[in-house]
């Protein structure tokens, strides 16, 4: 009797030492928290859907920081938008300090300016480009899903190439190959100027790259160059010439590079 009591009090007390040191460990993870980025572009895109261009708060010192940034003076302009921070034109000084910020490619303290130049309510000429503005920031600090977001509503706003252009370049990255092929492509019959149009053949030779479709990628960047005869893109052309066999090709395109950089 007590032989049996004690096997059943050992096999209970194992029990309950799994149910503490495994039970949790089954347990689903928690969801990951949503970038709060998200939610203000959301409310974002609420007001500036179909909202005319806003005019400027009309404030001097913002004024002179703006053509302080367009001069290249861009600590005379930072002393100016560090004055503006309080008011109702914050959110305007806030836009100003995120350009700045982004300028010198310190991109933590450009979302933080850009969020807040994001404010509800908050007007000023340049409201509608802050959400691509904010998303080139999250991208390069790593929130790639709000970055996502951003660009769409950017894309949504402008109608031009270049959120498309940057959510290809997204796509890429994540291995997305089919959906960044649309998006660049789409990109490409918004943009009119020759050195986007180049960018973009070169984004979509990298797709090629990844399907082995040398042939498809030699003629995108021969696109590209014809566009914008960049050394880079010469180099790119000459490496693929080069897994195809035509070294002459090549030679021709390695040496058409170093020309333009001077040797």
């Amino acid at each position: 009797m007590r032989a049996g009591l004690i096997v059943f009090l050992s096999f209970a007390l194992l029990a309950g030492l799994v149910l503490i040191f495994v039970q949790p460990g089954q347990q689903d993870p928690s969801p990951e928290p949503t970038d709060p980025a998200i939610a203000l572009l959301a409310g974002a895109r609420a007001e500036l859907l179909g909202q005319p261009r806003s005019p400027s708060s009309g404030r001097a010192p913002l004024a002179a920081a703006r053509k302080h940034l367009s001069a290249g003076r861009p600590e005379r302009a930072r002393e100016l938008i560090l004055g503006e921070l309080e008011g109702a034109w914050s959110a305007e000084a806030y836009y100003l300090l995120g350009i700045l910020e982004s300028r010198a490619r310190l991109w933590q303290r450009a979302v933080e300016a850009l969020e807040r130049s994001l404010a509800p309510g908050a007007r000023y000429p340049e409201k509608s480009i802050a959400p691509f503005r904010l998303g080139r920031a999250l991208e390069e600090t790593g929130r790639i899903p709000a970055a996502r977001v951003a660009y769409r509503l950017d894309h949504d706003l402008s109608g031009d190439g270049e959120a498309l252009f940057r959510l290809g370049l997204l796509d890429i990255e994540a291995g997305q190959f089919a959906q960044a092929r649309t998006q660049l492509e789409d990109a490409l019959r918004r943009f009119t100027q020759g050195p986007d149009r180049a960018r973009t053949f070169a984004a979509l030779s990298d797709i090629c790259l990844e399907g082995d479709d040398l042939a498809g990628a030699r003629k995108l960047l021969e696109e590209a160059v014809a566009l914008r005869p960049h050394p880079e893109l010469l180099h790119r052309l000459a490496r693929v010439c080069r897994r195809m066999g035509d070294g002459e090709a090549a030679d021709r395109h390695t040496l058409a590079a170093q020309g333009l950089q001077g040797g």
